[in-house]
């Protein structure tokens, strides 16, 4: 997921985390309100280990190294935030072109 510059210091700083991850269970849920809906991500599925690779099971383990999986979105003065893999491996899209609207639901 990638969120505006002067957004992500702010962001991060929310999630209180130690360099080798080893209490990522203790992080916080992360929530992302649209429209009146809350799509929340836990821990294990926007914490990254070595490989870099997104887990959605709560067995997630990292061994040593291991960072979250946010980064930064720059195109000026837009707040513009991507809803990568993170998102949109937990939450299923279906967009609809003709009425510029987007459906979200909980994959499986």
């Amino acid at each position: 997921m990638a969120t505006p510059p002067n957004l992500y210091e702010k962001f991060i700083d929310l999630i209180t985390w130690q360099a080798d991850c080893q209490d990522y269970n203790t992080f916080p849920k992360i929530g992302f309100q649209i429209d009146d809906q809350t799509y929340e991500l836990d821990p294990h599925e926007y914490v990254l280990g070595e490989e870099s690779d997104i887990n959605y099971t709560e067995k997630f383990s990292p061994n040593g190294f291991c960072s979250v999986g946010f980064s930064i979105f720059d195109v000026g003065d837009l707040n513009v935030w991507i809803a990568g893999d993170l998102f949109l491996t937990k939450y299923f899209s279906i967009y609809d072109r003709d009425k510029d609207q987007v459906g979200l639901a909980w994959a499986k």
